[in-house]
Parts: structure tokens; sequence; C-alpha cells
């Protein structure tokens, strides 16, 4: 993990030398010298996947998909059998590699190049390669493997069904429902769904995956179908979301109503009063709704009122007392406030929202901007040395590799 000021050690000549692999590779592939590239490329990949921390460098990870781009463009040339096997050699080790780093993109990336440039007899030795890797790796990364165990079986229907059934076998039924829904199997999938994947997570992963895009409707109405016998507010969100972008701007505010109420601090007044507005009701709405928060009592109503009516001063009284019962979004927000009304107010709400990121494994980039308006709250403080302390203790929680 980097900040926005530094980047964690490396000797900068290892890197270079990778680099300078992956640049031949490149330049032998542009002459259509196919297996000299395939070689180069094959010998970067080797040496990327070794070092520490390979996927948290930029430079060396946009490589690795330049490599990945250039073994698939060689497997196209390349008509020797040795040579071709080398290559996806290749592929699969950079394959496990991200599977373990659980790095962005190349997950998906090569499993799509394997499929399309790899013949029959080269897909079963594939799958043979992916079958040996879950039988050495960890539970982390064998999804990715169950996952491309799957689509490798796509093009033999024969032999799909019986891999379906294994893979649910093995606690992947999420897997098991994307695939049917991929093969048009949506009866099949729904069901899958419905009677398995029984946690408001695994559902919601389900109806977020690419799979379900092409069958938004059928899976809205599995939702909710789960939300009649069981209140979710991730599941309630995430279906108030596909009504509002249908155009069914009723039902978004019916819910978006149920989730203000029954879990405030996520943000949703604000979401209330924008689609209230579309609808011509908020006029009719707010006093009703206003009396409804302030007679909760609940500190989490009473701050999403505050902040409804433009009075993020009231707001953040509430939230600094406990950051934690609000969304990240909220919690933001007033940070951003504090650091121009009171800074040291600000400091603890930007250590939260980065303890939080980093505990629930959040996007690098979201941690670097909270990382640096921090640093510049301290500076700003004449407190570096403050700054310094969390940094270690950061490094001492997370072990993560950052310097101011």
């Amino acid at each position: 993990m980097r900040n926005a000021t530094a980047s964690t050690a490396r000797p900068a000549h290892a890197e270079d030398g990778l680099g300078a692999l992956c640049l031949e590779g490149q330049r032998l592939l542009a002459r259509m010298d196919a297996v000299g590239a395939c070689q180069a490329f094959g010998r970067f990949v080797a040496g990327a996947v070794e070092a520490p921390g390979w996927a948290d460098h930029p430079a060396l990870h946009e490589a690795m998909h330049r490599a990945v781009a250039g073994l698939g463009d060689c497997l196209a040339l390349i008509h020797d059998a040795p040579a071709r096997q080398s290559a996806l050699e290749a592929l699969f080790q950079a394959f496990r590699a991200d599977a373990r780093s659980r790095a962005d993109g190349l997950a998906r990336e090569i499993p799509f190049l394997m499929l399309q440039r790899a013949l029959p007899a080269e897909r079963r030795m594939l799958a043979a390669w992916a079958r040996q890797a879950l039988a050495g790796e960890g539970s982390e990364p064998a999804e990715a493997y169950w996952r491309l165990l799957l689509d490798l079986a796509s093009a033999e229907p024969a032999s799909l069904d019986a891999l379906l059934a294994e893979c649910r076998a093995a606690g992947y039924a999420n897997l098991v429902a994307e695939k049917l829904l991929d093969m048009d199997r949506a009866g099949e999938a729904l069901a899958t769904a419905r009677r398995e994947l029984k946690d408001a997570r695994a559902l919601l992963r389900f109806a977020n995956s690419p799979a379900a895009r092409g069958q938004v409707r059928a899976v809205m109405a599995l939702v909710d179908e789960r939300l009649g016998r069981a209140f979710d507010p991730s599941l309630a969100d995430w279906l108030a979301e596909r009504y509002a972008e249908r155009g069914d701007l009723a039902r978004a505010l019916d819910l978006r109503l149920r989730l203000l109420r029954a879990t405030p601090g996520r943000g949703d007044y604000e979401r209330v009063k924008a689609l209230a507005r579309r609808l011509g009701t908020w006029e009719r709405l707010q006093p009703e709704l206003a009396r409804s928060l302030q007679h909760s009592r609940r500190e989490e109503a009473l701050a999403e009122l505050a902040l409804g009516e433009g009075d993020p001063a009231r707001a953040l009284a509430y939230v600094a007392k406990a950051p934690g019962r609000y969304s990240a979004e909220i919690v933001a927000r007033l940070a951003a406030y504090a650091a121009e009304a009171n800074p040291t107010e600000a400091t603890p709400l930007y250590r939260h929202l980065i303890e939080r990121c980093l505990a629930s494994g959040g996007p690098e980039a979201e941690v670097e901007n909270h990382l640096r308006q921090l640093r510049e709250l301290y500076v700003g403080l004449g407190a570096p040395e403050e700054w310094e302390a969390y940094l270690e203790e950061l490094h001492e929680h997370f072990g993560l590799a950052i310097w101011g």
C-alpha cells in the first residue's frame, strides 16, 4: 500500500530490469518474432511474480498487463505446440499470482485470453493446472480457480453439469448461479440463488455479478422476495438503486423511507429528498418526516436531519462521538467540513475512514486520498510528529509499508 506522498521501497534497478524484459517482448512481437517475444514475456512474468508486492507497484502492474496482452497475441501467431505451452504456462503463472494478490483486472482478463486462444487439448491442460492449484492453495484464491474451471468447461457442455454439481458441493453456489445465468438458464440460476444464497452478502454479490446484468428484472424480483421475508439494508439499498435507474421513483422512495427509519446514518435523508422532489411530494412529506426523525431520538436520525437541513456543525457533534455508526459517505463529508471549520475535529474522522477502509479491503485510491488529507491536517496543525507516529501505528496494525 502506498500513500499519496511516497511509495514502497524497491531497488529501482530490479523494476527497471523487469520492465526492459517486457519492452523486449513488445519489440520482438512488433517484428513478428512471436516465439522470441513469448520467451521474453515469460521471463518477465516469472521475475515479476517473485517480486514482493509486485501488484502494489503501478509500473510493474501495468507492465504485467502489457505482458499478458502480448502473450495473448503470441498465441494467435504461434502454432508450435511446445512454444504455445510456454505461453500458456506464463499466462497461468500470472493468473495464479493475481489470484493470490487479488490485484485488479488480471484475474478476469487472463481467463478471457486463455479461452479465446486455447485449443481443446490446451483447455484440458489448463483445467488440470487449475485443479492442481486448487489442491495446493488456501481458500482465498480457490474461487478464481473454480471460476476458471467453469469457464473452460463452458466449451464442452457435456462435462459442464457435472462440474457445476462439483462446484456447488465445494461451497461455491454463487459461481454456479452466475454460470447458469451466463448460459441463459435463468430459471435454474434464480432457483439456485433462492435456495442456496441464504446470506444477504452472497445474494448481493450475485445481484451485482456481470451475468446478472442481463436479467435485472428477474434478480430484482428475487431480492424483493428476500426483503419480504427479512429486511436487510444492503439489499434494500441495491433494490432502491435499481428502481430509481428504471424510473420507478415511487418504489425507490418507499424503500429509501424504510431505510431511513430502520437504519438512519446511511445518508438516506437526502436521497429521500431528491426522489420526493422529482415526484413533487417533498413539501408535503418533509414536515412529517422531520417530526418522525426528531421523535425517534436516535442520534443517527438527528444527524441525518441536521445534514439535510444544511447544518453540518450540528451533525458533526453527533457523528464525531461514534463515526462507526454512520456511512463512510457521511463521515467523509463531515471530515471535509471539519477540516475547514475545526481541523482538530477532522483528524479522528480521517483516521477512522482510513482504518475502516483498510479493515474492509476498500479501494487503495480511497485510502491514499484520506491519508493525503490527514497529512495536510497534521502539517497545518504543526504536528508532523503525530503524523509520523500514526504511520507507525498503521504499519504495526495493518502491515503497511508507507512513508510520510
